[in-house]
């Protein structure tokens, strides 16, 4: 049996290759052949693909994962598009919520052979992972704690525990994978310089969330503390009432770890602008270029195309600062 697409409704549906010619949906009662419905999902695959691919690069993570979910009713063993589905759902964390007790869920809801593709596509989604730990822990110590690094809300505060701890068994579980891995796919992927720093990364946060774990802190009007990993709750100790901090408790309005700016966006929105521009000029060169059978106009393509590399290095080196 094979997933297609009803090419009047877009259900998704399944048939039999070698036994049925025709289907008929039972979502809307038309009929059709099984190369429609194949063709259908393709289309339809790609489409959604490049939707989702859209969406979650101008940090619409919700609508993006709602495209990702059609995908993986498509085909659940995708695991580009299940890691994609994985990393909106955690951009989606807030002070007060966090996803990270899905991850491992998420990885084995469905069974992915760890072959040439998906080595490189794991090790790729373990980078994107690191990153958006990173993100998380650089927005926490600017927002949870004060400059003497005491906690400033106790509900932040027990959900940040939690969150450490869930990322410390996230990691554990992609690093006991990583054996499982195809040896030369790791070399390729390692090869590139900008991946040399992931398993030093996968190393540093994993010392930084044990760290974490076993040391004592402070909580603003309460004291001294330590997470207990067993309860999830956080234990005080006795604290000599002239050394606790007398605070008044910090809640933020916007809890989302990560905002979208209004400059982010206009960088975004210029982006698609000048790009289609470019794009535009180009081919219209080279169309009155072969039509006139003018050099020079099919010489000039090479200046819009010149111009959009350039651009795209100039914005991609920008917001990946």
């Amino acid at each position: 049996m094979r997933k297609i697409v009803c090419p009047y409704c877009g259900k998704i549906l399944e048939a039999d290759e070698n036994k049925d010619y025709e289907i008929k949906c039972d979502e809307c009662n038309t009929t059709f052949t099984i190369v429609d419905g194949i063709r259908a999902f393709d289309r339809n695959y790609q489409m959604l693909k490049k939707k989702g691919f859209r969406l979650y690069s101008r940090l619409k993570f919700v609508e993006s994962n709602e495209c990702y979910e059609t995908l993986l009713k498509m085909n659940p063993d995708d695991f580009d598009i299940r890691s994609k589905y994985i990393l909106n759902i955690l951009y989606l964390n807030t002070l007060s919520s966090t996803n990270y007790d899905q991850v491992i869920p998420l990885l084995e809801e469905n069974t992915i052979t760890l072959d040439s593709t998906n080595t490189y596509l794991f090790l790729a989604f373990l980078k994107d992972l690191l990153q958006n730990v990173h993100v998380y822990f650089s927005f926490t110590a600017k927002h949870l704690v004060n400059e003497n690094n005491v906690f400033l809300n106790e509900k932040y505060t027990l959900i940040y525990f939690k969150t450490v701890k869930d990322i410390l068994n996230v990691l554990i579980y992609l690093k006991d994978t990583m054996p499982l891995l195809k040896e030369g796919e790791k070399e390729v992927f390692f090869e590139d310089e900008s991946n040399s720093n992931v398993l030093p990364r996968l190393e540093k946060y994993l010392a930084k969330c044990e760290e974490e774990l076993k040391s004592y802190h402070n909580l603003v009007n309460k004291g001294e503390f330590k997470f207990n990993k067993d309860s999830n709750t956080l234990e005080f100790i006795d604290t000599p009432s002239e050394n606790i901090v007398k605070l008044e408790e910090v809640t933020y309005e916007d809890e989302r770890v990560i905002r979208p700016s209004k400059k982010f966006q206009k960088e975004m929105r210029l982006f698609y602008i000048l790009s289609g521009s470019l794009i535009a000029i180009g081919l219209i060169f080279i169309i009155l270029g072969f039509t006139l059978n003018n050099d020079v106009l099919k010489y000039l393509t090479f200046v819009p195309l010149g111009a959009l590399i350039i651009y795209f290095i100039i914005f991609f080196k920008r917001i990946n600062k």
